[in-house]
């Protein structure tokens, strides 16, 4: 009986263990209802095992009781049945573990088949994540290389490297726990099943934080690249405007360049220098206006732009374009100053020709009012030596006038000089010069006009020479020349011994030789030509006698034109305004001009009674042609 308390005592324990083991394998499956069942049914092994094991010590704590071999027997037969039962009881507990292990290897093989399944979709959406990732950096790149000044952008695309590399790290880690998984030595419960894909899982969250992370880095950069290429349009635009109002007032400079040189070039007219700097400002002009264009198409393209770059490129285009009219201006400024040199070297040429030129005709001037002043000397000697002539003394004043008029012309001439060095164009130049041609005119003409006077003067002084008279010529028995012939106011009759000299009524002088008419100056002898100072006439010439009428006839020689202007009715005075006057004027001329004798003024007294009938009204002027 104790062997079989032995045995049913290594029964219990061995039942035992099946329970336990099937207590593991059901707590490893724990939803599995066979496995639980194999454990109640263990367990009720374990019972009918203890059962037993009670009843056989039972046997063996009553075996001394017992009076007979029957009930010794029956003792021992009780203890063998109990460790039959025992055995039975562990047949069958082995049954129910063999069955929960069975039961419990297919629960661990669908579990990792399973857990393989929802591993691989695991580690399939780890890897998406990562190629959402990856192609969120390559957009961030792209941005990040749109925007290279960007530090956020940077930073947004470190961040998403720093992303994949972590999602990369979770796949590998995932991988690794589904490689244990399909370890039956590693998995070998469903609670290793279950702690691999919780691996994975976790491995996939994490990964799927990542990619939202990198998501979030690329919507960030672009965030981040909008505000950058607003604020690049905006700095681009504000730029650009500024560039504009500089190019607008360098175009204006340019203008005004071009205003200036319009100027020069109608001032200065023949400058080549200032042709060839109009037109090149002119082109300049054209280069800063399509200059200013280029500038206008970048700024209307920054709305258009989908980059920073884009827009830096749009500026500094418009930049450069700006640049191009900051050359052009200059360009221009330096085409004026060229302009301005060349002209003012042009002008100091034409100057220093123009006075060179003007000096001769100043010094031609000088010589003239020399020449005239030399005249009215000399007329002033003439004078002089005539005092009282009025012609002479005409001729000297119209001589002093010229000898005004020629120095007004040399001090014209001289105020033109400091003209020219004043002149700013060459028609300032040309209109001194042309002025001092003037003047030269002027001036050649005053010295002819005066040489004229002297010539006039010295004819009339060489008639004034003698102290001959037509009295004194008529009583030497000479005939006298109608240059002679005095127009007097009233008919007069000069009766001498010979020849009688008679004024008709119509001014023409008639020449008697004792009462015979002498018809032309031809006629009278050359000696009496001489005696006068006479020769033959080259125009009409006639005498006016005046108030003075004891003056020498010669004294009252005009012009042509002095003669015909006299009124007819200063040649038709009658005998009974002048005559009365006729003693002192016969007297004045015998005995104050004339220097007669007695016996010429006998003579002559003789004479007026006869010559009473010649008195006839007459012209006061007298226009004789030779």
């Amino acid at each position: 009986m104790q062997d079989n308390i032995d045995a049913i005592q290594n029964n219990v324990a061995e039942i035992q263990k099946i329970v336990e083991t099937i207590t593991d394998i059901a707590n490893k499956n724990p939803n599995d209802a066979d496995i639980r069942a194999a454990l109640t049914n263990a367990q009720n092994q374990l019972d009918k095992a203890n059962d037993a094991l009670t009843d056989a010590k039972q046997q063996l704590a009553t075996v001394d009781d017992s009076k007979t071999l029957a009930q010794v027997a029956e003792k021992t037969a009780a203890g063998d049945a109990d460790e039959k039962r025992s055995d039975q009881a562990v047949a069958d507990a082995q049954t129910e573990l063999k069955q929960a292990g069975a039961k419990s290897a297919d629960n661990l093989a669908d579990a990792v088949a399973d857990a393989m399944k929802q591993a691989d979709a695991s580690l399939a959406a780890i890897q998406a994540d990562i190629e959402q990732i990856k192609d969120d950096i390559s957009q961030i790149r792209a941005i990040a290389a749109k925007n290279p000044d960007n530090q956020k952008i940077a930073d947004l695309l470190a961040d998403a490297n720093m992303q994949l590399m972590e999602a990369q790290s979770r796949y590998q880690a995932a991988q690794a726990a589904k490689t244990e998984l399909q370890d039956k030595n590693q998995t070998t419960t469903l609670a290793d099943v279950t702690e691999k894909l919780q691996t994975i899982s976790d491995k996939t969250t994490a990964a799927d934080v990542d990619r939202k992370q990198a998501d979030q880095d690329l919507a960030n950069a672009k965030v981040a690249a909008a505000d950058d290429l607003a604020d690049a349009k905006q700095q681009a635009t504000d730029a650009i405007n500024q560039q504009l109002d500089r190019i607008d007032e360098q175009i204006k400079q340019i203008e005004q360049d071009i205003a200036d040189l319009n100027d020069l070039a109608k001032q200065h007219p023949d400058s080549q220098a200032v042709k060839e700097a109009l037109a090149d400002a002119k082109q300049r002009l054209g280069d800063a206006q399509d200059a200013k264009q280029t500038a206008q198409d970048q700024l209307q393209q920054i709305g258009q732009a989908t980059t920073p770059d884009a827009v830096n490129n749009l500026n500094d285009a418009a930049q450069a374009a700006g640049g191009a009219v900051t050359d052009a201006v200059k360009a221009a400024n330096q085409d004026l100053a060229d302009a301005k040199a060349a002209v003012a070297n042009e002008m100091a040429a034409a100057k220093n020709a123009a006075k060179d030129a003007v000096q001769q005709q100043i010094n031609q001037l000088t010589d003239n009012v020399k020449q005239i002043q030399d005249i009215v000397d000399q007329l002033q000697n003439l004078v002089n030596q005539h005092p009282g002539n009025q012609a002479l003394a005409d001729k000297l004043a119209s001589a002093q006038t010229q000898l005004k008029v020629a120095q007004q012309a040399l001090d014209n001439a001289r105020d033109q000089l400091a003209a020219i060095d004043a002149a700013t164009t060459p028609a300032d130049i040309a209109k001194a010069v042309n002025q001092i041609k003037v003047d030269q005119v002027v001036g050649q003409q005053a010295l002819q006009t005066a040489q004229q006077l002297l010539a006039d003067a010295q004819t009339i002084a060489a008639g004034l020479s003698t102290t001959a008279t037509v009295v004194q010529a008529v009583s030497a028995g000479q005939t006298v020349p109608a240059s002679a012939m005095l127009a007097y106011t009233v008919p007069q009759t000069v009766a001498v011994p010979g020849p009688v000299v008679t004024v008709t009524t119509t001014g023409a002088p008639e020449y008697r030789w004792a009462g015979m008419t002498v018809t032309s100056i031809d006629q009278a002898t050359p000696a009496v030509g001489q005696t006068i100072g006479e020769r033959t006439l080259a125009g009409a010439v006639a005498y006016r006698a005046l108030d003075n009428k004891g003056a020498r006839i010669q004294d009252r020689r005009v012009a042509l034109s002095d003669i015909n202007q006299t009124q007819q009715q200063d040649g038709h005075a009658s005998l009974l305004r002048h005559g009365w006057r006729m003693p002192y004027y016969l007297s004045g001329r015998f005995m104050n001009d004339w220097h007669l004798n007695a016996a010429n003024v006998v003579t002559l007294l003789f004479f007026g009674s006869f010559l009473g009938w010649f008195f006839l009204p007459a012209k006061k002027k007298e226009n004789e042609e030779e």
